[in-house]
């Protein structure tokens, strides 16, 4: 952990705030508070020299000040995890700290609740976006070598399975993503509907250390073998993955009816 400290404190020096959290296993994930836009250019060449010399990805969300404090107010599950789940701090650790204390010491609101339930279903368009690009982009690859043209035909007009074989490199990046991001997106369901229920903010932690309590957290769990079978490399069926997708979409519309947005 201390190369990856040392190799990233250049960056302490462009950004108003910042920390590591994570696992560092497999890639870094890093959080950079930035307070002026026009350091950004220069955030992220220092950002591309740090992963060529540590010959590892980083995963680097950059938020300004004003989308943090939002996310403070609004008991924001992803923040909350970023804290709990915190390696080292990169700069300014006071206001991190600060921060962290007050969104662990407030109350979810109703206005909380909503925040998380729309972030999250804005991470699950996103992978539903994600798979059906996949689809696409494995289509293409069937079509352009030698598809039987009333089986592609068929596919294509009825969202129909392609014979399996046919994945490309931008098939299997669109499933990656996608299968990363309904796991966001899941993480987000499960975590405000046990929110809404205990007034209290849930974290990654909490999901992962505790017995299911509802349909979103069983949910949760049971994502969790989709998303080893991909990090360890291993074949994820898309009909998993598009099953996963159907069951998200109806437990999103039932929590969207019980608060009476839908």
């Amino acid at each position: 952990m201390m190369d990856v400290q040392r190799e990233l404190e250049p960056l302490g020096k462009l950004i108003y705030s910042g920390l590591v959290y994570g696992s560092l296993i497999r890639d870094v994930d890093i959080l950079l508070v930035v307070d002026d836009e026009q350091k950004v250019g220069e955030i992220r060449e220092e950002l591309d020299r740090i992963s060529r010399r540590l010959d590892k990805p980083l995963d680097v969300d950059l938020k300004g000040l004003d989308d943090v404090e939002c996310r403070v107010l609004s008991n924001d599950f992803y923040l909350g995890s970023v804290f709990r789940t915190r390696k080292f701090y990169l700069a300014n650790q006071t206001y991190l700290e600060e921060a962290e204390r007050s969104i662990f010491q407030n109350k979810p609101t109703n206005e909380s609740i909503l925040f998380n339930l729309l972030e999250g279903s804005h991470i699950f368009d996103i992978s539903l976006s994600a798979f059906h690009l996949s689809q696409f982009h494995q289509r293409s690859y069937w079509y352009k070598n030698g598809a039987d043209p009333s089986e592609y035909l068929d596919a294509v007009l009825d969202n129909s399975r392609v014979p399996s074989g046919n994945e490309s490199p931008q098939s299997e990046y669109y499933l990656g993503e996608s299968i990363r991001n309904l796991d966001f997106s899941i993480s987000y369901l499960a975590a405000v509907r046990i929110m809404q229920q205990r007034g209290e903010l849930i974290d990654i932690n909490y999901l992962l250390t505790s017995d299911p309590e509802t349909p979103e957290h069983r949910l949760f769990m049971e994502n969790r073998r989709n998303l080893r079978r991909y990090r360890n490399d291993l074949c994820v069926n898309p009909s998993s993955i598009d099953n996963r997708l159907e069951k998200t979409r109806e437990l999103y519309r039932d929590f969207g009816i019980t608060l009476g947005i839908i």
